[in-house]
């Protein structure tokens, strides 16, 4: 009784306390709340760290040093959770109950070899400091366990028992836009989008698309439900209101019922984007959101339409929706999903999957005859003045060599023997 009072005393039991860490740039709040697990051992099932005070051991001569602990702490053990030991110690124990002690420090943190009976208690995970200083340990232990869980956050796909990803709240509508964007990035990071196709084609791929993200919001809410139904406890709930206040960012609470699968799914993905995949009621949504936007930007979407770019329009739209700056009309209540972060990320990729149309193979025309004949005879034309060009050329050459020989009957006089051979090799042709 004076260990719980001495506690409270400190972490005010029940009451929710919030903290600001720092990762990288963003800030990140944690809330925390502190339970006594002795009093209710269900709190021991879905805790995220554990603080074990030890008290003063005293044992008789022959008591056993073995120590059991309940199942919902077994379990507890069994995990991954960051936990520490504060042994408070009155620094007169004897043996057995230094023995005793020493085997309660080896279920609850482990044990380590190499340690001796006096050193068993200087451990990773273990605080034993003099009286005078228990409660600047119990603050030090508490703040430890608080960074060991923030670095320990789970930025993955897996949801355990004792430590749960981050958060997401989106709209149905949101998440379909996203999807969409994913999508036409993927068609033209393979070239496809921005070639000309049939408008069937590209719509045919934005209704896959929204068929995908479905089935697979179906499969991961059906999913996130059996494993996190517990979470947050409900000593984080406010009384009256039956949610966690301000969780998200604008001021938006986390009701109780978050994980429950959202019922008639595929009726409300058909109610926000069937319009956007008929052609005449796209137009119609242009033209009366067109008057939302600045001047020019609400200008060249109906020009585009004008212009029977369907594919380019519907891709601005989209991106307007997924980055906020447009907001669909709802008759009623908008429907909100609760994700895990990664989870919402890995719906977005599956869902926006594309694979490019294999390319056509070529086809091998024969040329008609005529074209054909017509070609070999302007080649042969081209060639045979070509050739008699190059006759013209030559011809006079010749005639000057034969011109500039003497006839053979004629009488050379007797030249010596060093000009008549300079003679010979000016008239050779040159190579």
């Amino acid at each position: 009784r004076l260990s719980k009072m001495w506690a409270d005393s400190h972490l005010k039991i029940g009451r929710v306390s919030s903290h600001i860490f720092e990762r990288r740039s963003p800030h990140v709040e944690i809330r925390a709340v502190a339970v006594i697990g002795n009093d209710d051992l269900a709190g021991c099932e879905n805790c995220n760290a554990a603080l074990f005070l030890l008290p003063s051991v005293t044992a008789a001569s022959g008591a056993s040093c073995q120590m059991e602990f309940p199942e919902e702490v077994e379990d507890l053990l069994d995990s991954n959770v960051p936990r520490m030991v504060l042994v408070l110690d009155d620094e007169r124990s004897n043996g057995c109950e230094n023995e005793i002690t020493e085997n309660i420090l080896n279920c609850l943190v482990g044990a380590e070899e190499g340690l001796d009976k006096d050193s068993a208690q200087q451990r990773q995970g273990v605080s034993a400091p003099k009286i005078c200083h228990f409660d600047y340990a119990f603050g030090m232990c508490c703040e430890t366990l608080a960074n060991s869980y923030f670095e320990s956050m789970s930025e993955g796909t897996q949801i355990d028992p004792h430590v749960f990803p981050s958060l997401a709240r989106v709209s149905l509508a949101n998440l379909g836009f996203l999807c969409l964007q994913r999508l036409i990035q993927n068609m033209d990071a393979e070239g496809c989008f921005r070639t000309p196709a049939l408008l069937e084609d590209f719509l045919s791929s934005c209704e896959k698309t929204l068929n995908m993200m479905t089935v697979e919001l179906i499969h991961v809410s059906n999913d996130v439900h059996q494993k996190m139904q517990n979470w947050p406890p409900l000593e984080f709930l406010e009384e009256g209101t039956n949610s966690i206040p301000m969780l998200f960012e604008g001021q938006f609470d986390l009701p109780s019922n978050w994980h429950l699968p959202l019922p008639d799914l595929e009726r409300k993905v058909s109610d926000v984007f069937h319009p956007l995949l008929e052609r005449e009621l796209f137009a119609i949504i242009v033209e009366n959101f067109s008057q939302e936007l600045p001047p020019r930007l609400g200008e060249n979407l109906l020009i585009m339409l004008d212009n029977d770019e369907f594919s380019g329009c519907f891709a601005n739209i989209v991106s307007l929706f997924a980055n906020g700056e447009l907001v669909t009309a709802t008759t009623g209540k908008e429907t909100i999903v609760y994700l895990p972060v990664e989870r919402m990320s890995q719906i977005i990729e599956q869902a926006a999957v594309y694979e490019a149309p294999p390319a056509p193979e070529p086809v091998l025309k024969e040329i008609p005859s005529y074209l054909f004949q017509n070609t070999v005879h302007a080649e042969e034309e081209e060639e045979k003045s070509c050739g008699e060009r190059n006759t013209d050329k030559t011809q006079p050459r010749d005639k000057i060599i034969v011109n500039k020989r003497k006839p053979p009957d004629a009488v050379e006089p007797e030249t010596p023997y060093n000009e008549r051979s300079k003679r010979i090799r000016s008239n050779a042709p040159a190579e």
